[in-house]
């Protein structure tokens, strides 16, 4: 007995499909033992500022074949594409919970109205980032009892809120973190103003912690909080 000519075929082309499937496996085994790999972290601008400089520093001196490509959005968003597959993990803030996610907790901050240090007349003026929701929240609770005369400027720059907050042109809505990064030039305009507390996560899938580096880029992650 002896094979036929499609049987001879059709073993050859067996063989050739074990061979590149043993090629892919020997690939997903090196992937997930080595620390290696490229990773998309999502976050919005102004948490990057504080959150990616010190990711940065401990990337380059524990694990500098792991790379980061930067996504930069609202929280919310972050979220959304973290779930969906579009990215690897994010730093996020008051995220909803859902259980493809897992959020790990990092520390807290708050929102409130700053003014510049020492100014005892501020323009009547608020600057504030109104796709926030916890901006929204503090304007609904104040803007009829204490700022109802008040020009309200919306803009999308916290950093450029901070840098006009600090140069005495109105009263800005910001983050406590975000202010620290103006050299101490911001105090808060009135501690009997409501402020909203914020927790800052970072975001990712359970499949994320598959890999050496995975596991890697979430311990680095977490580590870099202060």
């Amino acid at each position: 007995m002896i094979p036929t000519e499609s049987a001879l075929h059709l073993f050859n082309r067996a063989k050739n499909l074990q061979e590149c499937w043993n090629e892919i496996q020997s690939s997903f085994d090196l992937l997930e033992t080595e620390l290696k790999g490229i990773f998309t972290l999502g976050c919005h601008t102004s948490v990057a500022a504080y959150m990616l400089p010190p990711l940065f520093k401990r990337l380059e001196r524990e694990a500098p074949q792991i790379k980061l490509q930067l996504v930069h959005d609202l929280s919310r968003k972050i979220t959304e594409m973290v779930v969906s597959y579009e990215i690897d993990l994010g730093f996020v803030i008051n995220p909803p919970k859902h259980p493809d996610l897992v959020l790990k907790k990092l520390g807290e901050d708050r929102v409130t109205f700053w003014k510049k240090r020492g100014e005892s007349k501020v323009p009547e003026r608020i600057f504030a980032d109104l796709n926030l929701l916890q901006v929204k929240v503090l304007i609904d609770k104040t803007s009829k009892k204490y700022f109802k005369e008040y020009d309200l400027i919306p803009t999308t720059s916290l950093e450029l809120i901070r840098t006009l907050t600090s140069q005495g042109s109105g009263i800005g809505i910001l983050p406590e973190r975000v202010t620290k990064a103006d050299q101490n030039r911001l105090e808060i305009y009135n501690h009997n103003l409501p402020g909203h507390p914020d927790e800052i996560y970072l975001a990712y899938r359970k499949e994320l912690m598959a890999s050496k580096a995975g596991a890697e880029i979430i311990r680095l992650s977490t580590l870099t909080f202060t």
